[in-house]
């Protein structure tokens, strides 16, 4: 197993995590010998306290022998304590970093691209040291030593937020992988920090440690590896793989397993997400009947359901886990069963911060059911632990169909989903990229640069004859031939005027050019106007000194009198795709008015490439030219008539435009 040393990581503890919470509520208890009390054991106290032989996970008999003057807080409700662990989570995610949770005290950050950016950006060539040092600070491999210093810097400036934003004191273990960061962090606690060599591994990894005192193998394992007859890290790092393997561990985790003992970790830093799982549990002298079940099941419920209320989401699955005594005794010591089923999350809709009370009736009896499945309520029992959980979450119903969705981005600003929300724009710190927020800034002035650029400015202009858009009533004034911007104070009669004036100005310059554009200008010689677009419907009119500039062209009288006319002149009837004008008005610009097909959308028609409106022209000139038939049966030209039909629907350009 190759180890790598091109990482930094950064193993944050805090010290005596809910004892700090407590004393920050009263501080007059910070100098008091004070612990934490969960039922009749003290789950944690202060250093005072331990200074006098009090030890975490003790009796609180033993305690109080020890130490008469201790101060103890309950601590059974633990939703304090996780409002500030994910508050410190927080924090630390706002350096950029990714940031494993380990627990609600400890944390994993790997620093490795704030230290590639300080080194890029300032000139280190005397680089000190901030904390503690196991072993021997040297690297007979590799350069990674400056690396290493300049972690312990930024472990130092963690450490200090905390302290200053939270209140909270902290010990950091700094090394080039996880499991070493995490064993040097506690060499010299609390309030302080240690870094660590490669090469001084085996100072922490002593020969005579037990196989579960590595982070990252448990009980089960730990049991399966004394089966083998391995119980220390000599043992484990003398044995073979195939012996390791072979009391159910895999080849792979084998190989993790004896990496570890040597101090080697390759395992990435992964961003926690939200909690795969919430859940809780009390243990207890006993419960001998199915009422008294009953009765801490709500209790506990009530407590779950506050923490659901502040999750925010719903679970699809619930699960039980019990303790019986008696059978505590026959198979093994702190033995558990559990179960598990599926729910409607329904039952979770929350009104005024709790659930309404059928469906926390229908939760403790689907509970009780299957507790049921494990103890007989008809026998005798001994219960000393009951915890329900919950599981499988799912959005909230509301979010998929929800206009909140067009504004919500599912990443914001590269921070993971996972990431609370407060944290979506990372503040200006020493963690930050200068070089990011510079790029940033650069992309940002090119938006602003674009977006100025494609502000259109709709004119018409006329540089021969100064020929103008007479519009009809109701319809919009036409732009003035200036070099100035439309303005876009006075709302279009087709619009609703409030909504109008709370519209973005560019949104507002591109209605309007979609306005003037469906009556195209051409600027060039030799424009015509064809025949088929004096039958457009809802075009634009001529103004009367457009209409003198026609009385040379080939039109007859009605025409002219009429620019909406469709009654042309027989020469011009008899060349539909073009319209002899005078040599006068073919040198000057003039306004085509686009062919719109009779059943489409003239709007849509006007946008189209030419030679698209050309083909859709084509296709509607022969849908309905007269065709010459030769005298048939009625069934056998129905059936003709029918198949040609379907045909020309079927490969119709015009199908695609269609209204219907």
């Amino acid at each position: 197993m190759e180890d790598r040393h091109d990482r930094v990581i950064v193993h944050i503890d805090l010290d005596c995590f809910y004892a700090q919470v407590e004393m920050n509520k009263k501080p007059e208890l910070r100098d008091k010998p004070m612990g934490v009390q969960q039922k009749n054991i003290v789950v944690t106290c202060n250093y005072p306290a331990r200074a006098r032989g009090v030890g975490k996970c003790m009796y609180i008999t033993e305690a109080r022998e020890i130490c008469p003057e201790l101060v103890l807080v309950n601590g059974e409700d633990l939703a304090e304590y996780r409002r500030v662990s994910t508050a410190v989570y927080s924090s630390l995610c706002e350096t950029g970093s990714p940031v494993e949770r380990l627990g609600m005290d400890e944390n994993w950050l790997d620093i490795t691209k704030i230290i590639q950016v300080r080194r890029r950006e300032q000139n280190m060539t005397d680089i000190s040291l901030s904390g503690k040092v196991c072993g021997e600070l040297e690297c007979e491999e590799c350069e990674c030593i400056d690396n290493l210093k300049i972690g312990s810097v930024i472990a130092q400036e963690l450490r200090m937020m905390l302290k200053d934003k939270h209140n909270l004191s902290s010990s950091a273990g700094i090394a080039h992988n996880k499991v070493l960061a995490k064993l040097v962090g506690g060499v010299n606690k609390p309030d302080d920090q240690t870094v660590i060599a490669p090469g001084s591994a085996l100072l922490l990894l002593k020969h005579d440690l037990r196989v579960t005192s590595i982070p990252g193998v448990g009980r089960k394992t730990g049991e399966l590896l004394s089966a083998a007859g391995i119980e220390n890290l000599e043992q484990l790092r003398a044995a073979p793989v195939e012996d390791v393997e072979a009391v159910g561990i895999s080849r792979v985790q084998a190989d993790v397993i004896k990496g570890l003992s040597w101090g080697r970790d390759n395992s990435e830093v992964k961003m926690s997400g939200r909690p795969a799982s919430l859940g809780l549990e009390d243990r207890f002298l006993g419960i001998y009947t199915k009422e008294e079940c009953a009765e801490k099941l709500r209790w506990l419920l009530g407590r779950l359901l506050l923490l659901l209320a502040e999750d925010g989401r719903k679970p699809t699955t619930i699960k039980i886990t019990v303790r019986d005594y008696y059978k505590d005794k026959l198979v093994k010591k702190f033995h558990k069963e559990s179960r598990q089923t599926k729910v409607s999350p329904r039952l979770f809709q929350f009104e005024n911060g709790s659930i309404k009370p059928d469906s926390e009736t229908s939760l403790v009896d689907q509970f009780l059911v299957l507790l049921g499945k494990m103890i007989d309520y008809s026998d005798s029992f001994h219960i000393t632990l009951l915890g329900i959980a919950v599981t499988d979450f799912v959005d909230q119903v509301e979010k998929k169909g929800s206009i909140k969705n067009f504004f919500i981005s599912p990443k914001k600003d590269g921070i993971p989903q996972s990431v609370p929300t407060e944290l979506s724009k990372p503040k200006k710190n020493l963690f930050s990229d200068d070089s990011e927020e510079r790029a940033q800034k650069r992309k940002q002035s090119s938006e602003e640069d674009f977006s100025k650029k494609s502000k259109v400015e709709i004119m018409v202009k006329d540089t021969n004859a100064n020929l103008l858009v007479n519009p009809g009533p109701g319809e919009p004034k036409p732009v003035p031939s200036t070099s100035a911007p439309i303005s876009c104070s006075t709302c279009p009669p087709e619009y609703d005027p409030e909504v109008w004036k709370n519209l973005p100005e560019d949104l507002k310059q591109e209605l309007i050019r979609n306005t003037y554009t469906t009556d195209k200008v051409l600027m060039g010689k030799g424009s015509k106007i064809s025949t088929e677009s004096k039958s457009k419907p809802n075009c634009s009119k001529l103004s009367p000194e457009y209409k003198s500039k026609l009385n040379g062209s080939n039109l007859s009288p009605e025409s002219r009198s009429d620019p909406n006319s469709s009654k042309l002149s027989p020469e011009s009837r008899s060349e539909p795709n073009s319209s002899k004008l005078s040599p006068e008005s073919i040198s000057k610009p003039m306004l085509e008015i686009p062919v719109c097909p009779k059943g489409l959308d003239p709007e849509v028609f006007a946008q189209l490439p030419e030679d698209i409106r050309k083909e859709l022209l084509s296709d509607s000139a022969s849908a309905v030219k007269p065709k010459k038939t030769t005298p048939q049966t009625k069934s056998s030209k129905n059936a003709k008539k029918g198949s040609a039909t379907k045909s020309k629907e079927k490969n119709s350009i015009l199908n695609y435009f269609n209204r219907s």
